[in-house]
């Protein structure tokens, strides 16, 4: 739902980190599922590319919360899509920024 709610390029900075926080939540409920999903629409980069772009520009506390639990349910001992290894660090950089 929410590929198909980017792809349709409706791009306010709003409605972008909206978007990002369902992507966030679906982490938080389930990642391994998330991450197949994304890794088999070729969408993983593209996603870590936007929450990294995204995070400086984060306004509110429910905002920054759920880009805390989305993002540290990555760092679970699960098997982690290719992107994810790349970018641990990043995704730790992230997590001290937004606490």
């Amino acid at each position: 739902m929410y590929n198909d709610e980017f792809d349709k390029k409706v791009e306010t900075p709003e409605y972008t980190v909206m978007l990002l926080q369902g992507y966030m939540m679906c982490f938080w409920y389930d990642a391994t599922t998330t991450l197949q999903v994304l890794e088999q629409s070729g969408r993983s980069g593209w996603l870590f590319e936007q929450i990294f772009k995204q995070v400086s520009e984060l306004k509110n506390d429910f905002e920054v919360k759920r880009f805390m639990l989305g993002l540290s349910s990555l760092i679970e001992p699960i098997e982690m899509p290719q992107v994810i290894s790349d970018n641990y660090q990043t995704i730790m950089k992230v997590l001290v920024y937004l606490s």
